[in-house]
């Protein structure tokens, strides 16, 4: 049993130059235009979309934890200010 790794598929040498990526479809803009959308289909067909339901809980979620959130910062900047003025209070008298 080895515990060397395997290769990987494409062996270069330190210091060789690797080939660059090939650059993108060639043509017209309307023909590459044309591509970009029908891949774009494509990928929106691959898509596992939320029901109705999950995206109403994900919804109200979001929405309660929004408005918890606010009222954290609120709470936190009255008290913040509250010392400050009283910071200010105490420097000035």
């Amino acid at each position: 049993m080895s515990t060397t790794p395997s290769p990987s598929p494409v062996e270069t040498t330190p210091g060789t130059p690797v080939a660059p990526a090939p650059a993108g479809p060639s043509g017209s803009v309307s023909g590459r235009f044309t591509g970009f959308i029908n891949d774009s289909v494509r990928e929106f067909q691959k898509v596992s979309w939320p029901t109705r339901e999950e995206l109403r809980d994900a919804t109200v979620v979001v929405i309660v934890l929004t408005m918890v959130l606010s009222l954290f910062i609120f709470g936190v900047d009255t008290v913040v200010s509250k010392l400050l003025e009283g910071l200010i209070k105490l420097v000035s008298a």
